[in-house]
Parts: structure tokens; sequence; C-alpha cells
């Protein structure tokens, strides 16, 4: 499974958002996205996600128009009904999507992602990591082709950020393409098996992990976070 960008642009007034954006993104792999504050990261996800009309591109699944559904957008900030619990969630998503049959699968989720004694919980009693696993999981519900994740380990613990961290390095899978944009670098490098770098609405680089470490030390920096810095400071360095 694969999903092409082609060219793609998105603009608000005079601000270039999105410049040409070009990339190939594949199954069986953890994608990283990072870069600096207005990069245009989430503006991406939005548009790939189909909130957003690009102004010029193409983006292909397998070589077809994305349909719909076939995108799941968690986004930053987790978009959850505070008066619904979880389960209710669970069974929101299955009536939306006309999914049958879905309750062992819920409840599969529910004990993968340590939720089951958060069952009949409103959404709005959870903590943020609470609600970031609850988003994942009723995303995973739909078996969405692209699971975008928008810094989902923002606000977090360390121990919440680990045990997230863990639960979506398991996401990989052949029929799944899956993208985690961060400012953590650490936590890409530890997830992540390739990484994309965007300034001002460019890809700068996108590169397999291996490659990207192997150039750091080549170029004596210390850490993938001096490099990540150098990349954007000066361009495709």
């Amino acid at each position: 499974m694969y999903l092409e960008i082609e060219k793609l642009s998105k603009e608000y007034g005079d601000l270039l958002a999105i410049d040409h954006f070009t990339s190939r993104w594949e199954d069986h792999e953890i994608i990283g996205l990072v870069g600096p504050n207005g990069a245009g990261k989430s503006t991406l996800f939005k548009i790939v996600a189909g909130f957003l009309e690009p102004h010029q591109g193409n983006i292909r699944l397998n070589g077809e128009n994305v349909s719909l559904g076939a995108v799941a957008y968690v986004p930053e900030f987790p978009d959850l009904f505070p008066v619904l619990s979880v389960w209710e969630h669970f069974k929101f998503i299955s009536l939306a999507y006309k999914i049958n049959h879905w309750e062992q699968e819920a409840q599969e989720y529910l004990e993968a992602f340590q939720l089951t004694d958060k069952k009949n919980s409103l959404a709005g009693e959870l903590s943020k990591g609470m609600k970031q696993k609850v988003m994942i999981a009723i995303s995973l519900l739909r078996k969405p082709s692209v699971l975008l994740m928008d810094e989902p380990f923002s606000g977090l613990d360390p121990l919440s950020s680990r045990e997230l961290q863990h639960r979506i390095q398991r996401l990989k899978s052949p029929n799944r393409i899956v993208l985690v944009s961060s400012h953590n670098l650490n936590t890409i490098q530890s997830i992540c098996d390739r990484v994309l770098i965007m300034k001002h609405g460019v890809l700068l680089r996108d590169q397999k992990m291996s490659a990207i470490l192997n150039e750091t030390r080549q170029k004596g920096f210390e850490t993938l976070e001096d490099f990540f810095l150098e990349v954007t400071r000066f361009g495709n360095s």
C-alpha cells in the first residue's frame, strides 16, 4: 500500500503554507514528520485527511483518488464528545461508518490501550493521555488505510508518553500507513523508520531514519536535534 502526494500547494492569502510538496508514503513503517512551528505539518495532515482543499496538486492512494474514510486524523487536542462515555464513542463511530459486529474488536482495543476500566467513563473526565488513546482506538476501528497523528505526545507526562510510543510502534501493518508529527526529536528517533523534515511548507528531507542517523554521525553532530537545527537553519544542508 502506498500514498503519493504530488506538487501539493496550499495558500492562505499571501502565505504559502504548503509549497509543491511531493512525497510517497508506504505501509509497514512509522513515518515521522518534523519541522519548526509554522512549517505546515498540521496543514499537510488536514489536506491529506480531506479537511482542507489544496490549491493545486494530487493525492493518490494506490494510484486512485483517496476515498472518504480512508484516512483517520488524530489532532493534537483530542476531539471527543465530553458527555459520551468511551464505549459510546466506539458505538458512535460504528454507526457513523456503518461498521457491523464491532463490539469484540472495540473490546480488544480497550484492552490493548489499557482503557478497560475507563469503558464507562465520560470523555470529559479523562486525562489528555487517555483521550489520545481513545482517539487512536476509535480511529483504528474504522480500519483506515492512512493514520495521521498530530503531536500525540504533547502535554503528556513521561510515563504516558513512553506508553503511547510503544502503542504506536505496534501499529505498523502491511495494510496501514502511519505518520506521526512531533517536536520531540528523541521520540521521533525512537519510534520512526523514516523522517520528513519541513520548513515554511517545503519538504527539505525525506529519508530513512538509518540514513539520517548515519549522516548525523558523519557530520559530527552529537544528536538528531543538532542535525535538525542545521537542516532547518540553512535549508537543505
